[in-house]
């Protein structure tokens, strides 16, 4: 003849289960948060690199940084770009001295795009959350502008600006800038909202 269960083996078992269920439902909420934070951080790398490549094919076509960016339906990004000039310092021997004559070592810039989770207020509005990407890219505003690639070369050749900043490439700090177009802002830092 079986045993009976008793009602305290009833009770174990139930707890037993239910401590089972909670540790799976944990580790599935654990997963699916990871996820998204993953989602989030790939998505904040892809605006940024996007951002970079902006800058180098057309600066004046940047975004307005004072608005967020948009990436799919799930994602909003605030953004702040800087650039800075640099100076590259190489071995002095002979052929680098001839090859620094002919070549400012000035030129160079360094380009710093910062990704931002983008926090919505219900009321309207939003602020820059938490840091998610940065970027940074060395170039040569010359080399880009002239050999990246055939689009960009040509854009650049038929335009006002786009010459302008050749020459500025060529000759960095040299002689007078030249005069901004109408509307035009310059170039330098463009900065998303501050947290308050």
């Amino acid at each position: 003849m079986a045993r009976a269960v008793t009602l305290l083996e009833v009770v174990f078992a139930v707890l037993l289960m239910t401590t089972v269920a909670l540790a799976i439902i944990s580790t599935i909420a654990f997963i699916a948060r990871l996820g998204a934070v993953n989602e989030q951080t790939l998505a904040a790398y892809e605006v940024g690199n996007r951002l970079l490549l902006q800058n180098l094919d057309d600066p004046e076509q940047m975004p307005d940084a004072r608005l967020p960016l948009a990436y799919g339906e799930r994602h909003r990004f605030a953004w702040e770009f800087t650039e800075e000039p640099v100076r590259m310092k190489v071995k002095q021997d002979e052929r680098t001295q001839q090859a620094e004559a002919n070549v400012s070592m000035s030129r160079y810039r360094l380009a710093t795009v910062r990704v931002y989770d983008y926090e919505q207020f219900s009321t309207g509005g939003g602020r820059r959350g938490e840091e998610l990407a940065v970027l940074t890219r060395l170039y040569d505003p010359f080399g880009v502008t002239v050999f990246r690639n055939k689009d960009v070369t040509e854009r650049v050749a038929t335009s006002a600006a786009g010459l302008r900043r050749i020459m500025e490439s060529i000759n960095p700090g040299g002689g007078e800038a030249a005069p901004m177009p109408p509307g035009e802002q310059p170039r330098g830092s463009r900065t998303a909202p501050e947290r308050p």
